[in-house]
């Protein structure tokens, strides 16, 4: 029972880490490409 507990528990840990992994990178990506866009609508107001 304890075996079975501690196998659900690393089990749940493996998806939970994976799943971060997965999460970190769309988040990694817009924060620079909501800079950028935030950058360009200053030019494009500076320029209007």
């Amino acid at each position: 029972m304890l075996s079975r507990i501690r196998r659900l528990s690393s089990a749940i840990r493996r998806a939970w880490a994976a799943g971060w992994a997965v999460m970190q990178w769309p988040l990694a990506l817009f924060v620079p490409l909501s800079q950028l866009i935030a950058a360009f609508r200053e030019e494009w107001d500076a320029r209007a």
